[in-house]
């Protein structure tokens, strides 16, 4: 398939990504790169605490209310400390290839994980590959 007319609402990855869980633009999230503080989503709040601030419903958390089981096969949060975008998945597979995964290296997961769950009714997977070109 190719992509001829396609968006990001946020870029680098890391936004767009968090943005794409969480419906919300880096500008409201705080996400607005790869690294430092602003790599996290931002505390808000007078009642903030020292963890995570559950500050922004995310996509699995909304499938996982609805009934759905939630799974992801990505190395993105390793590759860039991303934990926030394992938010709610209740299955995460790490392609141990911290980014440089092909799509032949993501289906091989894919490919076993929708075997094992094939029989399963309500279920969300996602999967990314990080290294795409365009010509």
């Amino acid at each position: 398939m190719r992509l001829t007319n396609y968006y990001a609402s946020d870029l680098p990855c890391l936004p767009s990504r968090t943005a794409l869980f969480t419906g919300r633009f880096g500008i409201h999230t705080g996400v607005v790169n790869h690294g430092d503080l602003n790599a996290d989503i931002r505390p808000t709040g007078q009642t903030r605490g020292f963890s995570g601030t559950e500050t922004f419903r995310t996509l699995p958390a909304i499938l996982q209310d609805a009934g759905h089981y939630t799974a992801l096969i990505s190395s993105f949060p390793t590759r860039h400390s991303a934990w926030h975008v394992l938010d709610e998945f209740q299955d995460w597979q790490d392609t141990d290839r911290r980014g440089f995964e092909r799509v032949d290296d993501v289906s091989t997961y894919a490919e076993a994980w929708l075997e094992d769950h094939a029989t399963e009714e309500d279920w969300s997977l996602a999967s990314f590959v990080p290294m795409i070109s365009f010509s």
